[in-house]
């Protein structure tokens, strides 16, 4: 089980390759160390969220993109809506301070199909709001994004992949 989830986040990592400033063991905090550095670890912190920010916001829109190519009774609604694994898994990783970026991408999502701004805005609110509770969910009873380790028997890991 230590492979996959080491497989896991190496896949995370590559999949949100802008993310990797943000991860604790970034280059910005191996230079802190003594090691060498990229152009990335000047980046003021400001900088560095505000990135991570755009860039989930990017991904959320291109995920939800996506998944509203598989709605077929309306435009706005789908069966399948990538963007709440990737928002879940984006604030399991890198911390709360990334909610921006859901709201903004699911914002975008929503303004550009059919829907008033103000609906848009309370489908972003929502979709802001599933993350982040979902996230606190899992860090207060399921040991955060380490959770497979936490249960000690494949049985309870089995049970545990059902939800």
């Amino acid at each position: 089980m230590v492979r996959t989830r080491h497989w896991v986040r190496r896949w995370l990592a590559a999949a949100f390759a802008p993310w990797i400033l943000l991860h604790p063991n970034s280059p910005g905090q191996a230079r802190e160390r003594g090691a060498s550095s990229n152009g990335f670890s000047e980046m003021k912190p400001h900088l560095k969220r505000l990135a991570g920010v755009l860039a989930l916001a990017a991904i959320y829109f291109c995920a939800g993109k996506l998944g509203l190519l598989l709605a077929f009774v309306n435009a706005s609604v789908s069966p399948v809506w990538p963007p709440t694994g990737i928002a879940l898994a984006a604030l399991l990783m890198w911390g709360y301070r990334l909610w921006p970026g859901i709201f903004l991408g699911a914002f975008l999502v929503n303004f550009t199909t059919a829907g008033t701004p103000v609906a848009d805005l309370g489908i972003a609110a929502g979709n802001t709001l599933e993350a982040l509770l979902g996230a606190w969910l899992v860090n207060r009873y399921a040991n955060g994004h380490d959770y497979p380790s936490s249960f000690p028997g494949t049985a309870r890991r089995r049970l545990a992949s059902l939800f």
